[in-house]
């Protein structure tokens, strides 16, 4: 609505260790508990502003009939408002996270998303940051979306998934390495538990 002109977005992806249960009951569990030896760790804080001519556009999808394939459940309130869906690996304050069916419903709904849109169909982009929850994710993307991989900034391999860190993270590198410099075309894209999917771009 371009009330405010400048805002500050804090954020912390710390102390997973203190929230997750390491023991494996059975070997099936890891298709269930994958994710949770992926985890990285990051602090971020990022300050945006406003200015004439911004050329920000968004797109957001909620694709909600896929929320247990990864989730966080709160103490009781899954049981009440998804009875029978909850089943004994969904414990309260613990991540559950379907890995394999996750990256799969998630980069397939992350390019419909894309795809769908026109405005970012038509923009050429100079770099691309991600949810940096995989980086075969990032492959198959760039397959789907006739986009070349060189484009995308990975840091899964240096930092693992470092979750709602990861894009903040990655401008940040990318700013001291060089590969992000001013007039060029961006594309944020993240999908998460919901399922839900974010896209944005703008000249940075």
């Amino acid at each position: 609505s371009s009330s405010y002109r400048c805002g500050l977005v804090v954020n912390c992806e710390c102390g997973f260790v203190t929230y997750e249960d390491w023991r494996l009951e059975d070997p099936s569990d890891l298709d269930h508990r994958m994710a949770e030896w992926t985890i990285g760790e990051a602090a971020t804080a990022t300050v945006v502003t406003a200015r004439d001519g911004d050329d920000w556009h968004f797109a957001f999808r909620n694709f909600g009939e896929h929320f247990d394939v990864c989730l966080f459940p709160l103490p009781e309130v899954a049981e009440r408002f998804v009875p029978g869906v909850i089943d004994r690996r969904h414990v309260p304050m613990r991540l559950y996270s379907l890995s394999k069916p996750l990256m799969s419903i998630g980069t397939a709904k992350l390019a419909e998303t894309f795809t769908a849109d026109a405005r970012l169909r038509a923009d050429r982009y100079d770099v691309i940051f991600g949810h940096a929850a995989s980086d075969k994710a990032i492959s198959v993307l760039s397959r789907r979306l006739g986009i070349p991989e060189e484009v995308y900034f990975p840091t899964h391999a240096r930092f693992a998934n470092t979750v709602s860190a990861s894009i903040p993270l990655a401008m940040s590198l990318a700013l001291e390495e060089g590969r992000l410099t001013r007039g060029q075309k961006v594309l944020l894209m993240a999908a998460g538990s919901g399922i839900s999917i974010g896209l944005a771009s703008f000249t940075f």
